[in-house]
């Protein structure tokens, strides 16, 4: 077996196990409402979960080192741009790899313009509260602050329509 083969189930496993530890902690689930946050985005602007009351709120746990968030970055911002003025999407990066991450993001030509979470005091705390199962996991808050879906992995089509349906939901 080569590196690279050992390199990627290594990945796949670290994927599937280290965020299954914090699944013993999770408190939040569909029906709750989330606990309002303070952040700091990644452009130095602070944001709260509460500034978007009235909005459609679509949280992201993704990583650097995930090749399914890589696929979701770009049907994201389109769901950002066609739903600017109801949805909004935050992106909670669990590593700290900024600098790997814009790299490897201009190499593949992509932009990401939804609000980014990377440097966090509170970022554990979020972790353990939503629990992500694996990463990319998702968790869409409607209007009132209440969780309405949570899930883990990647697909496309089911990203736009858990997106489309709360959207729906939401007129």
């Amino acid at each position: 077996m080569n590196y690279k083969s050992i390199f990627w189930i290594l990945t796949i496993i670290l994927c599937a196990l280290l965020p299954a530890s914090a699944q013993d902690q999770a408190l939040l689930d569909k029906g709750d409402f989330a606990p309002n946050f303070t952040e700091i985005d990644a452009q130095g602007n602070t944001i709260s979960l509460d500034d978007f009351k009235g909005k459609v709120v679509l949280l992201n746990f993704t990583a650097t080192w995930c090749g399914p968030c890589w696929e979701a970055y770009t049907p994201m911002n389109e769901l950002q741009e066609q739903y600017k003025d109801d949805l909004v999407i935050i992106s909670f990066h669990m590593d700290n790899m900024k600098k790997k991450w814009k790299e490897k993001a201009e190499s593949k030509g992509i932009k990401f313009d939804v609000i980014s979470i990377w440097e966090s005091d509170t970022k554990k705390e979020i972790f353990k509260s939503f629990a992500p199962e694996l990463y990319p996991s998702f968790v869409i808050i409607n209007k009132e602050g209440k969780i309405k879906k949570k899930w883990s992995g990647y697909l496309e089509f089911t990203l736009r329509r858990r997106v489309h349906k709360a959207m729906r939901k939401h007129k």
